[in-house]
């Protein structure tokens, strides 16, 4: 009897200490066979979120007078919407094609033609606006084009 007694309790206390073993471990089976410790389990929480990116050279040196064209590449993922990306120069830039474009395409690449009318030092802002996920979203990059 008594070694029956034993044996229940170390029973008892074999698959108590197997299913409270260790917290860093879940999933099923009370951590005797559950999932990979938390640290490396961040990976399932991970957001599959893509950005919305714009992308340009960010310094240019042109010959004022003269026009020139820089590319404005873009990524527009699907939970972004009416976006709109407007040019916004500085008053010694002109711009040769429209200051406002509304992409119809998820990716693409439009060429931005401008002319420094003066030599020195100048920007032209890109500015981008859209809805995400029922909120605005807004950013702004700059070019900035020296002209000699």
């Amino acid at each position: 009897m008594k070694k029956s007694v034993v044996s229940a309790s170390l029973l008892a206390i074999g698959l108590t200490a197997a299913t409270q073993a260790c917290e860093w471990h879940d999933g099923p089976s009370f951590g005797v066979f559950g999932g990979m410790p938390k640290p490396m389990m961040q990976h399932k929480n991970a957001s599959t979120e893509k950005p919305l990116e714009i992308n340009h050279q960010a310094r240019m040196t042109v010959e004022s007078g003269r026009e020139n064209a820089v590319d404005i590449a873009y990524v527009l993922p699907l939970q972004y919407r009416d976006i709109a990306i407007e040019f916004v120069p500085s008053e010694a830039i002109a711009l040769s094609n429209d200051a406002l474009l509304k992409p119809s395409l998820l990716r693409g690449t439009h060429q931005l033609l401008f002319t420094a009318d003066r030599a020195g030092q100048h920007e032209i802002v890109v500015k981008v606006e859209a809805i995400k996920g029922g909120q605005p979203y807004s950013n702004q990059q700059r070019i900035i084009v020296t002209a000699l």
